[in-house]
């Protein structure tokens, strides 16, 4: 990724930000246009807290390569306090 790429995305690496659908309350990550269950319009911007419970984990024997140094490394996916479920790097 060039070093441009990264400035621009940084503030979406950096936090969860999610939608809540103004028709349902769902909360909704990634942002979406549309509500997954009820299929209204979803634009309301939401911070996703950063506490939740690990729903599932593997343990990656074998990296990408480039990165070889990193393995063994562990993915999660995490049910978040607020609901949505993230796919994270432990």
């Amino acid at each position: 990724m060039s070093s441009p790429s990264q400035w621009r995305t940084r503030a979406q690496r950096l936090s969860l930000t999610g939608e809540v659908c103004p028709h349902c309350s769902s909360r909704i990550f990634p942002p979406r246009d549309v509500c997954p269950y009820c299929h209204g319009e979803a634009r309301t911007p939401y911070s996703l807290g950063r506490r939740g419970v690990v729903y599932s984990f593997s343990r990656l024997m074998s990296a990408p390569e480039g990165y070889a140094d990193a393995a063994p490394y562990y993915v999660a996916l995490i049910r978040l306090d607020d609901g949505p479920m993230v796919t994270a790097q432990l």
